[in-house]
This record gives C-alpha cells, structure tokens and sequence, in this order.
C-alpha cells in the first residue's frame, strides 16, 4: 500500500483498507471454485438411497463435473458478488485495524 494513496489521490488510511480489501477479495476469488466444489460435497443427502438403495457419495471431481454440467464455468462463481464483497470489507477492515494497531504500539516504543 506503500504510495498506492498518492497514486489513487486517497488518504493513508483509506488507501490501507482499499488495499487490504482488493487483497482479500483477490485472494477470495481465487478461491471461489474450490469452495464450490466443497460446498457441492457438503450438501450431499447421504441417507438417500439411490434406485437401488445404496448410498452414494459423491468426491471432488464428480462434484466439480456437476458444477460444470449445471453452469459451465460461471458455475464455479455462483454467488461471487456476495461473497467478494463480504471479503473486500471483511479484508479492508482488518487490515486498516491492524496497521492501526502496529501505528500504537510502535509508538510506544
């Protein structure tokens, strides 16, 4: 974040939570299909039986199939805006708070 205020023309401490907010959205977004994947193995019903009566459970790959069979690859990112902007102000918060945090106590120095 080092500069990014002047180049942004925004104040030292917005330019710190806009910073942490971008990296934290980044790196949720990054992460958005694996989550999608774990969330399809999650939601399985492993008490119904199939036609035949056996249980069947479904591993990542299958999951990851159907999540491109159902939406293609914009599958993998339903629900994207919720959850990169959740991450954006969750990330930016938490970092301007704890570059506040390290302000105080170099200061006590």
């Amino acid at each position: 974040h080092h500069g990014f205020h002047r180049v942004a023309g925004l104040s030292e401490p917005v330019s710190v939570a806009v910073a942490g907010g971008v990296a934290g959205a980044l790196a949720w977004g990054g992460n958005l299909p694996l989550d999608c994947v774990k969330s399809g193995i999650q939601g399985q019903h492993l008490d119904d039986g199939g036609a035949d009566g056996k249980r069947t459970r479904v591993g990542a790959v299958e999951s990851a199939r159907r999540v491109m069979a159902r939406g293609g690859l914009g599958g993998f990112y339903s629900g994207a805006t919720p959850s990169l902007t959740r991450a954006f102000l969750v990330s930016g918060s938490r970092f301007a708070a704890f570059t506040s945090g390290m302000a105080v106590f170099e200061g006590l120095k």
